[in-house]
């Protein structure tokens, strides 16, 4: 019979036939089992094969169908699961694999999402999280970094963005924050500095207006002082000249003042000159006029106050007022200044026409009457001295008004100037009457008043007072050998049983204390030697005694016996652990060994501290409290913790380690300082780490180049630098996180440059006002010329005197001259701050800087304002006087005076000795009258 499907026969004559097997199939009739195809399977007595399922795979054995497993991809059941690529991820039975949602990272074959750590961020399908770059914030995980806005920083790892602070600035995609270069300011959040405005002056947070007196024309840091001479109405432009007339002698003034009356006034720069005493001027008078001899002028500004001198004083010419005759002299004439001095013992007071003499018994030293004074006690004089005279030595003159001197008597004596004779004091002798030679008895004796000789003191007294015959006998343990001032006290290790014989020597093994009557034995702990017997002596340490004894002994090893010890071996000597004990000292265990016993007699007690420990000593008692620290290693006998540290670039993280073969190589992207405990330290930005590196700052990016990321590899990580900064080569101290902006005043077209150099100067004709600029764009201002590296269209202004329509000029020199009849400050331009008309009184040449450079001279005036040359002023009008630099006449002539045309000053042309004139306005000699009978030739109206 045939087989039935799902059984089959193997062999001709088989009796029956046998089930199909697993992963097989039997049909009809079968005598072989066809096996399953690929992405099928069977089970055992099946008669066909089956497909698997998407999102299945058949069993290793064929027999069924098993669910893809997670990690892996089933697409096709004839094939073998795929592993997930990496950035994916498929559950167990999953038929494909799913790209890692945002916020997360999938490793390979991951079979579920991890969650991203603490400030990275995925924006999915990825195998591990980034950090947070520098100049971003990653607020949320899940999303891409989202850049800084400029005016913000954000270092690297950080989730958010940070507000510069004021005074610096922060471009876009900033790692940290820049201070602002001098000149320029910023309030906080700002993207670059701003520049300081004209008549303002700038810190790095704030700008404010210049104080008056004070200018300045842009990006500064301080306000600029007027100069002396000029006025600073404006504070945002150059200062002005003051006008003829008046001044300005300070730095830091706003406007100038005009010449008081009573003064002159040369220049602009300096202060009025105030008139000397003797002359006078008016307001805005250039000099001043000489006041006549004979008279005085007490008013330098009104020359109608002079007046005539009176009888008893003079003056000469210039002379403000008339002079008295001074002290000390007599002037016997009114009209003459002949000055006639006092004879000596003479004097006088001021305004005398005699001297007068000294009085007897006073003394006159100066002629003008100063220091008068009657002579003092010890003195005398008579009429008509100067001085007064001492009494001599050895006499006493008890009258100033007598001559008589009384000579001193014996036993008594004068210095001089003295009106009796000292007595010589008790206690003391005085061989002369002329000196003050009082001779002080010596310690030991003693005198009474006026004694010729000194009494010596007796054996066993003492005389304290030398000006007493008083005596004290010696107490006990005192004594006095005669002539002493003080008992002497018994000293040690002596003994004095006689106050009149003096001290003893104790015998050996006594001794005694100062003052003692008797000497005593010395006690156990002490001793007391043959050869010093003023008092005991304690055993010092390290030795005994036991009582009456000369010396001491020493103690015995392993013991530690304190001063005035009394045994060999006390009870509480005992030597302790840690080191050992020779009688006197204990010895700790030296550094690097350990004694943990109790009574050790010798440094051999002391061993060696065993490997994987220290001892940092001395005197350790036991080792095992000090194991080797994490990061270091510990051979036998090892001292410090810290003395054999893991090489640098390397690390170790268990302790009790005995050698250097403990020490692993640091990974790369890390750096291990010498003695790491830990597998390395992120390489810092700005650097890249090979494998056992020690130091983190030892491969800097290649210049041109920066990195604000932690742990690169290698310098191809590190980031090109963008054309308008430059990247210098970094250093430990200043790393190249970021590019560095070219300043104001320069530009970089290139990218990838590493040196300030590479920022090159603006182009001459442009001024660059900004950071980071990549040419030079901005023309220069009308009015002003741009060197090369200008900073600002304004920075330098044409010089006065000159002026400029272009926009590209690079030096002053190229300025043009002012035109004639205009005249031309600081950055006068063409159609900006044009060239201005002269000012009346004034001429203005070709280039003329300022309005009141070119008075019209002394004797002319002009009301015009287009003149260019001296010559076309007018000539100052008959009857009137023009002092120059004036639209009209200054004033009209005063009396006593006449002005013909072009008269330069009232005072120039006075009527003649003899004439006078009581008008004003006159212009010519012929209009001065004669005087008449009884009138003055100094009256008010002549010259």
């Amino acid at each position: 019979m045939p087989c039935v499907p799902g059984t089959y026969s193997g062999s001709a004559g088989q009796g029956s036939c046998a089930n199909c097997p697993e992963g097989h199939e039997c049909g009809n009739a079968t005598s072989t089992p066809q096996a399953c195809g690929a992405g099928y399977v069977a089970a055992a007595g099946s008669d066909i094969c089956s497909l698997c399922g998407n999102s299945e795979v058949p069993s290793s054995d064929q027999s069924i169908c098993e669910d893809c497993p997670a990690g892996y991809e089933c697409t096709n059941p004839a094939n073998a699961p795929s592993a997930c690529a990496d950035g994916t991820y498929s559950l167990l039975g999953d038929a494909s694999c799913t790209n890692c949602p945002a916020g997360s990272y999938c490793p390979s074959t991951s079979s579920a999402p991890t969650t991203c750590p603490a400030n990275t961020y995925s924006t999915g399908g990825v195998t591990s999280c980034t950090s947070c770059p520098a100049g971003y914030g990653c607020a949320n995980a899940a999303s891409a970094p989202v850049a800084c806005n400029p005016g913000e920083y954000s270092a690297l790892g950080s989730m958010t963005c940070t507000a510069c602070t004021a005074g610096a600035y922060c471009p876009a995609l900033s790692a940290s924050e820049t201070a602002c270069p001098s000149g320029f300011f910023s309030s906080g959040g700002s993207a670059l500095c701003t520049a300081c405005d004209a008549g303002k002056s700038c810190t790095s947070t704030a700008e404010s207006d210049c104080t008056d007196g004070y200018y300045s024309l842009g990006m500064a840091t301080t306000c600029t002082a007027c100069p002396a001479g000029y006025q600073c109405t404006d504070k945002a432009n150059s200062p002005v000249s003051c006008s003829p007339g008046y001044y300005n002698p300070q730095a830091s003034t706003t406007a100038c003042q005009i010449c008081p009356a009573g003064s002159k006034c040369p220049t602009t720069t300096t202060t009025p000159t105030s008139c000397p005493l003797g002359y006078v001027s008016a307001a805005g008078a250039v000099d001043c006029n000489v006041c006549p001899a004979g008279f005085q002028c007490p008013d330098t500004t009104d020359p109608t106050a002079n007046a005539p001198c009176a009888n008893g004083t003079y003056s000469l010419d210039t002379d403000v007022t008339c002079t008295n005759c001074p002290a000390g002299k007599y002037c016997p004439s009114t009209t003459s200044n002949i000055e006639y001095d006092c004879p000596d013992g003479y004097y006088s007071t001021g305004s005398a026409s005699v001297c007068t003499i000294c009085q007897a018994g006073r003394e006159c030293p100066n002629k003008d009457g100063s220091g008068i004074a009657d002579c003092l006690p010890g003195s005398y004089s008579v009429a008509g001295s100067t001085d007064c005279t001492d009494c001599p030595a050895g006499f006493a003159c008890p009258s100033t008004s007598s001559d008589q001197q009384i000579e001193c008597q014996p036993g008594s004596y004068s210095l001089g100037a003295q009106t009796s004779c000292t007595l010589c004091p008790a206690g003391s002798y005085c061989p002369s009457t002329t000196t003050n030679l009082e001779i002080t008895c010596p310690d030991g004796s003693f005198a009474l008043a006026n004694a010729t000789s000194c009494t010596q003191c007796p054996s066993g007294y003492e005389c304290p007072d030398p000006n007493s015959d008083t005596m004290t006998i010696c107490s006990a343990g005192h004594y006095s050998l005669g002539g002493q001032k003080q008992c002497t006290q018994c000293p040690e290790g002596y003994m004095c049983p006689n106050i009149e014989t003096g001290k003893e020597l104790c015998p050996s093994g006594f001794y005694s204390a100062a003052g003692a009557s008797n000497c005593t034995g010395c006690e156990a702990g002490f001793y007391c030697p043959s050869t010093y017997a003023s008092a005991k002596a304690q055993c010092p340490a390290g030795s005994y005694s036991t009582g009456a004894s000369i010396r001491c002994s020493k103690c015995e090893y392993g013991y530690i016996c304190p001063a005035q010890s009394t045994s060999p071996t006390p009870s509480s000597g005992g030597c302790p652990k840690g080191g050992w004990c020779d009688g006197t000292n204990f010895n700790p265990c030296p550094a690097g060994t350990f004694n943990r016993y109790n009574g050790s007699t010798s440094p051999l007690a002391c061993a060696t501290c065993p490997a994987g420990y220290y001892c940092v000593g001395p005197g350790v008692e036991e080792y095992t409290s000090y194991v080797c620290p994490a990061g270091y290693y510990c051979l036998p006998g090892t001292i410090d913790p810290n003395r054999y540290p893991c090489p640098g670039g390397y690390y170790n993280t268990e302790t009790n380690q005995t050698s250097v073969s403990a020490c692993l190589p640091c990974p790369s992207r890390t750096f291990c300082p010498q003695g790491s405990s830990t597998n390395g330290q992120p390489c810092p930005q700005g650097f890249f780490c090979t494998a056992a590196q020690e130091s983190g700052f030892q491969n800097a990016c290649p210049i041109g180049t920066f990195s604000s990321n932690f742990g690169l590899e290698n310098g191809t990580e590190c980031e090109p630098c963008p054309a308008g900064f430059y990247c210098p080569a970094g250093s430990q101290s200043e790393p190249t996180v970021a590019p560095v902006p070219c300043p104001p005043g320069s530009y970089n077209p290139l990218p990838m440059t590493g040196h300030p150099t590479n920022c090159i100067k603006c182009d001459p004709g442009f001024a660059c006002p900004q950071y980071n600029q990549t040419a030079s764009t901005m023309p220069c201002k009308e009015g002003h010329y741009c060197p090369e590296g200008t900073l600002q269209d304004n920075q330098f202004p044409c010089l006065p005197g000159t002026y400029t329509g272009a926009t590209n000029l690079t030096s002053s020199n190229e300025c043009d001259p002012c035109p004639e009849k205009f005249y031309c400050d600081f950055g006068t331009g063409e159609t900006i701050s044009p060239p201005q008309p002269c000012g009346q009184g004034h001429y203005c040449p070709l280039m003329t800087p300022a309005v009141d450079r070119f008075p019209c001279a002394p004797g002319t005036f002009t009301s015009r304002s287009d003149l260019y040359m001296q010559s076309e002023c007018t000539i100052c009008t008959q009857g009137y006087y023009c002092i120059g630099g004036q639209a009209t006449e200054t004033d009209t002539c005063p009396p006593g005076y006449y002005c013909p045309n072009g008269t330069a000053h009232w005072s120039d042309y006075g009527c003649p000795n003899g004439t006078y004139n009581p008008s004003y306005g006159k212009w010519e000699e012929s209009q001065c009258l004669n005087c008449t009978q009884g009138m003055s030739g100094l009256s008010l109206f002549n010259k």
